[in-house]
């Protein structure tokens, strides 16, 4: 059941963060400023990314298994790619965070999905 969990919040945290990149990419395109907006869903993505791992580890407690070491690699990453992008961006204009922000959420996009095959 876990392992179900775990598998459907990747899935919802693939699907979160490429609305994440849209948004920041076409913030850039029709010149928008970096609002609060879209700080409120980074800061979610980044939760849904720690809740996932969570589950992660409770099913491994449980007696699942990953198919691959990478697959723990993955979401390590995944999951310190957005703070580290935050005290990078923060000394940015709102284009330059625009696009950092929208570059990182395709990163884990990528991450979450080499860790989907991984993970079998």
């Amino acid at each position: 059941m876990l392992t179900f969990i775990h598998a459907s919040l990747a899935t919802a945290m693939i699907l979160f963060l490429m609305i994440a990149a849209l948004w920041c990419f076409g913030a850039l395109v029709f010149r928008r400023p970096f609002s609060g907006g879209l700080v409120s869903t980074l800061i979610l993505a980044e939760a849904l990314i720690v809740v996932q791992s969570l589950v992660g580890f409770l099913a491994l407690l449980g007696g699942a298994r990953a198919g691959q070491w990478e697959h723990w690699m993955y979401g390590v990453t995944a999951a310190l790619s957005l703070p580290l992008a935050h005290i990078y961006a923060r000394h940015h204009s709102d284009r330059g965070r625009l696009f950092l922000y929208g570059v990182t959420s395709l990163w884990i996009v990528a991450l979450s999905i080499r860790g989907m095959a991984t993970g079998r």
